[in-house]
């Protein structure tokens, strides 16, 4: 496993962690959500049921079937609502960490991603409150014990998202915002969410 592999998984595991209170609101809401659209489709089963009560068994079967249909779309629209609320409230808490929190997440993520140590590390300009001086330095420290130049440099760009960092080296740009990595691994943590939901 790669160090940005095994960085993909800590942010995993700590956007797992960070759902799970949002995940378990989110469960509760989507089974009072559930249970409303079964009990509608119930009552419009039976209204159907008795307005075709003269109409042939084909047709009562042609429109039974149509209800089923449109009682699955509504029940899958719901839940695919509330997975994209747990991801946009899970990048919303990703993106609100600092200090400490913060660079408890970022350190091994540039200590996975840098090549050479004198890469720029850029942050957007809300970001950069949000991170210590002491911070580079540590991790500079901890690039020069590993062999690397140690002199990575923090500024703030103009970047489409907050939380996370590029990093830029010579020819090579590395996308490590919050947003990029939960985008990437969306597929398999969707699948997760979906679990602990339904």
């Amino acid at each position: 496993m790669t160090g940005v592999e095994k960085i993909k998984e800590r942010i995993l595991a700590d956007a797992e962690q960070k759902a799970a209170e949002i995940i378990a609101d989110a469960k509760k809401q989507a089974e009072e959500i559930i249970s409303k659209a079964k009990a509608e489709a119930v009552r419009r089963s039976e209204e159907i049921h008795k307005q075709s009560e003269n109409e042939a068994n084909q047709r009562k079967r042609i429109v039974n079937s149509m209800t089923e249909l449109e009682i699955r779309k509504n029940v899958l629209a719901t839940k695919q609502e509330v997975i994209e609320k747990v991801f946009d409230e899970v990048l919303n808490r990703l993106n609100a960490l600092k200090g400490k929190e913060l660079e408890e997440i970022l350190f091994p993520m540039l200590m996975a991603s840098v090549e050479s140590g004198d890469e720029e590390v850029i942050v957007s300009e809300q970001d950069m409150s949000k991170i210590s001086s002491e911070f580079i330095e540590k991790v500079n420290a901890a690039l020069k014990k590993k062999g690397k130049k140690g002199e990575l440099k923090l500024t703030s760009g103009k970047i489409h998202s907050t939380g996370g960092f590029i990093l830029k080296g010579k020819g090579v740009e590395i996308n490590n915002s919050f947003e990029a990595l939960l985008r990437m691994k969306r597929d398999e943590i969707e699948s997760i969410v979906a679990e602990s939901l339904f």
